[in-house]
């Protein structure tokens, strides 16, 4: 039998601290990004994959803007309809236009959050467009996006955009909604799981993802789940109602708003309110959206020099303020960070195996 050595155990540690990719990291109410630094997620949402199979006004120059306002996490909003064989709309480079953008938004030292937006109910011939829920194409959408990605520590996933169903049960388990078969946000997550991919998972609430109450009772199992809310300037949606539809998860859990704002007039009280709840409760969020049209959209940019908006002038000033940047994605595996922290235990690991 082979007798371990002091030399052999040396090595086997050091392979381990090299070798493991780490995602971003939930533990607690805490992210930490995949170089193990604790991070608060502030980005832009950056919209038109959904709607458009090559993507509009998309460039490295425009990722560099919203990098210049101080983002560390780019939202990418996506259809299943673009890049799965066989639905309506299918486009055979659609993949290759997530890759590109990916590969600039990386590029520039940001995290990816990649989200589907649209969908189209379980039908092939349906175009796609935001519905109540999920479907089962949902979940090759998944199975497909997460084998590509499971292996890069900077992109999380945001499993569904703003499901709208009002039954707790069928968001999570799924069911018969609506004339169709909903894929429930567990179901998302396994499919996920499923291929390895152990990426940060983003889960939306009901009422267009903004109510979070109902995951007291339907929780999602798992790990590594950042809960995610909507708010935006509507009735039941209000600053005194924050508390009770997510803000009682924040002691506890991690969680995101990955859209919030106002499209009913261009006052920006709704955003001063959010982003200071935020600030004092150190809560991530990315801004909605990077896009050049009004405050009904709501824009966050009047034109494609990346001249804020009213309501952008607030976020960016939010995000310029700081929050926890996360570490910039490289060429080589994030995992092997040469972060002080890492190295030290490293070290002292190496060298009190040395001893024994």
């Amino acid at each position: 039998m082979h007798r371990d050595t002091p030399l052999s155990r040396i090595l086997m540690v050091s392979a381990i601290f090299v070798g493991i990719a780490t995602a971003y990291t939930v533990s607690g109410n805490q992210i930490f990004d995949p170089n193990g630094k604790l991070v608060i997620l502030r980005g832009l949402d950056r919209p038109s994959l959904e709607w458009s199979c090559t993507g509009q006004q998309m460039s490295l120059a425009d990722y560099a803007l919203m990098k210049s306002w101080g983002a560390n996490i780019i939202r990418l909003s996506l259809s299943q309809c673009c890049l799965l064989a066989g639905l309506n709309g299918y486009s055979a480079s659609y993949a290759s236009v997530i890759d590109q953008q990916v590969t600039w938004i990386k590029s520039l030292g940001m995290g990816v959050i990649l989200d589907l937006h649209w969908s189209n109910q379980g039908s092939a011939s349906t175009t796609c467009g935001q519905q109540p829920m999920a479907d089962t194409y949902s979940i090759q959408f998944w199975t497909q996006v997460a084998t590509k990605y499971k292996n890069d520590p900077w992109i999380a996933f945001e499993l569904y955009n703003e499901p709208y169903l009002t039954d707790w049960n069928i968001w999570k388990n799924g069911g018969s909604y609506q004339g169709y078969t909903v894929a429930g946000m567990q179901q998302l997550y396994n499919t996920v799981r499923a291929t390895g991919a152990n990426n940060a998972v983003i889960v939306g609430g009901i009422n267009y993802a903004y109510d979070l109450s109902g995951v007291a009772n339907y929780p999602i199992q798992g790990t590594n789940i950042i809960y995610n809310t909507h708010p935006y300037n509507y009735g039941g949606k209000q600053p005194n109602e924050w508390q009770a539809s997510f803000g009682y998860l924040l002691p506890t859990h991690a969680v995101i708003a990955t859209e919030f704002g106002d499209t009913t007039s261009c006052d920006t009280t709704y955003y001063a309110n959010f982003l200071n709840f935020t600030q004092t409760h150190h809560m991530s969020w990315t801004g909605w959206g990077w896009w050049v049209s009004g405050c009904s959209f709501p824009s966050l940019i009047s034109d494609w020099k990346g001249t804020p908006s009213a309501s952008g002038v607030l976020v960016k000033a939010a995000l310029l303020k700081g929050s926890g940047v996360a570490g910039t994605p490289s060429t080589t595996t994030a995992a092997a960070s040469t972060s002080q922290t890492t190295l030290l235990t490293a070290l002292l690991i190496l060298f009190l195996t040395y001893l024994i």
